[in-house]
């Protein structure tokens, strides 16, 4: 991942922003009281530029896992 975001800073020097979207969750999503069952992953995406303005998507469907929780 961190390959593809090195070349394509390479091949759009001027870019100084990248941005995660992910697929919609619940908050709760993000609770597990069952030691044994992790959290379950996420999916996202690495756009070029804001994924709000439409910039382009350079990386599709990654998985994330949450490993710990800040709150």
């Amino acid at each position: 991942m961190l390959t593809v975001i090195l070349a394509d800073r390479k091949i759009n020097p001027d870019i100084r922003i990248y941005t995660l979207d992910s697929e919609k969750f619940a908050m709760s999503d993000l609770i597990s009281n069952d030691t044994d069952k992790p959290i379950r992953p996420f999916k996202w995406d690495i756009f070029r530029e804001h994924f709000e303005r439409e910039g382009p998507k350079i990386i599709p469907n990654l998985t994330f896992n949450v490993k710990n929780i800040i709150y």
